[in-house]
């Protein structure tokens, strides 16, 4: 390097007692130091974006640990940089400094708790570029462009970008949609209030008109075999001491065999589709779908969610139920068949 061939040849041209002498060979010194470092700094960033373009980097993000070492690259050329002006040991220096450990401590302070972050969420495989994170105190809600010494840089849905102190990763909490990602399925939790004065058990008449339901026509028609009316010494038995079925707990069998027949709900025996009841309240009776969409892409997701329970809320009148509603303007309509929940 010609900083080199300067002070080989520096003795040859210009004597050591030259009053330039010293000058020359400093600035020769420095020039090969600020060389050194550049060509260390260069090179760090050449690792990078090599390691970058490996599938390694989707998990283990090493920007951090590239900033830690720019940085003391650096703080080693500053105290060699003043030592070469000073002609004065680095040793001397580095001594001093310790007399402004306390200073030094603050004014890295965020360096210092952001690489033991750093090395906290690489080491637990917390986060790393790619992935899609909720941290609503920052207001961040999108994809992970980022991961570096001090901030995390997330691209939110409307394009913004929300910058996350890499310490707040680990004291507070966050979610991660990674293992939906690995998955390949995304969870469906809803509920529908039925409003419990619509609740009742089927007579004959209910399950004949149910039974032509493709859905659930063999499940009906085992019902009408099984619990048809009989008499009792010419008497008809009590409803309510029979083994009876609700048109609510029809309505649940065909919400189990409507996503059992939609393509886009996940067959697999690990997703299974889970449909319940949620304890009564003030707003009537829940029921609860929990189901896996087959993808992770929003657009097909959201789409099948609007299918579903756009049909759902359609075919309830088949089953006499009605949802729980809060009463609007609505209640002065002339349609008596209307069920809405008395609020006084």
């Amino acid at each position: 390097m010609p900083w080199i061939l300067g002070q080989v040849c520096l003795p040859y041209f210009l004597g050591e007692d030259s009053k330039i002498f010293s000058f020359s060979l400093m600035v020769f010194q420095l020039g090969l130091l600020i060389q050194v470092a550049w060509i260390i700094n260069a090179s760090l960033t050449v690792i990078l974006d090599i390691y970058q373009e490996s599938k390694m980097s989707k998990e283990i993000p090493i920007n951090g640990f590239i900033q830690i070492i720019r940085l003391v690259v650096f703080f080693f050329t500053a105290i060699l940089f003043i030592a070469i002006l000073l002609d004065k040991p680095p040793l001397l220096l580095l001594s001093g400094l310790g007399a402004l450990t306390a200073v030094i401590l603050l004014v890295f302070k965020d360096a210092l708790l952001g690489f033991v972050a750093g090395i906290q969420l690489i080491g637990n495989k917390m986060i790393a570029p790619g992935d899609r994170i909720e941290m609503q105190r920052y207001g961040a809600d999108g994809i992970v462009k980022e991961v570096a010494l001090t901030t995390v840089k997330v691209k939110n849905w409307d394009n913004t970008i929300a910058t996350i102190p890499t310490a707040s990763l680990v004291s507070d909490s966050f979610r991660n949609w990674r293992g939906m990602d690995y998955s390949g399925c995304r969870m469906i939790n809803r509920s529908i209030l039925i409003n419990m004065r619509t609740v009742k058990f089927c007579d004959i008449e209910m399950l004949e008109s149910l039974s032509d339901l493709n859905l659930i026509k063999d499940y009906v028609k085992n019902l009408i075999s099984e619990f048809k009316f009989k008499e009792d010494d010419g008497k008809k038995v009590r409803p309510s001491n029979k083994r009876r079925v609700t048109n609510l707990g029809i309505f649940r069998r065909y919400i189990i065999n409507y996503l059992a027949h939609y393509e886009k709900i996940s067959n697999n025996p690990e997703y299974g589709s889970i449909v319940g009841e949620t304890e009564p309240n003030e707003k009537g009776v829940g029921i609860s779908i929990l189901a896996y969409y087959d993808g992770i892409d929003p657009l097909g997701y959201n789409n099948a969610v609007a299918n579903i329970f756009d049909h759902l809320f359609a075919i309830i009148p088949e089953f006499e139920l009605d949802f729980y509603q809060l009463p609007s303007d609505t209640t002065n309509s002339s349609d008596k068949n209307l069920s809405y929940v008395n609020q006084d």
